[in-house]
């Protein structure tokens, strides 16, 4: 999940883990962790709740 919401992640990181609890969620809090997973290439989905671009260009 990426989110850069205080407030907002923290919800949306007891609702994901309620309704995925057999899943790991991972947050990602900058381009830096973003980046990282996108290399790593472990992940199913992604749920973006930023601009990806926002900071990119």
């Amino acid at each position: 999940m990426i989110n850069n919401n205080r407030s907002d992640h923290a919800r949306v990181m007891r609702e994901s883990q309620r309704e995925f609890s057999q899943r790991q969620v991972q947050e990602i809090l900058d381009v830096a962790d973003f980046e990282q997973v996108i290399a790593k290439g472990h992940f199913d989905v992604v749920v973006p709740t930023i601009d990806l671009l926002e900071g990119m260009v």
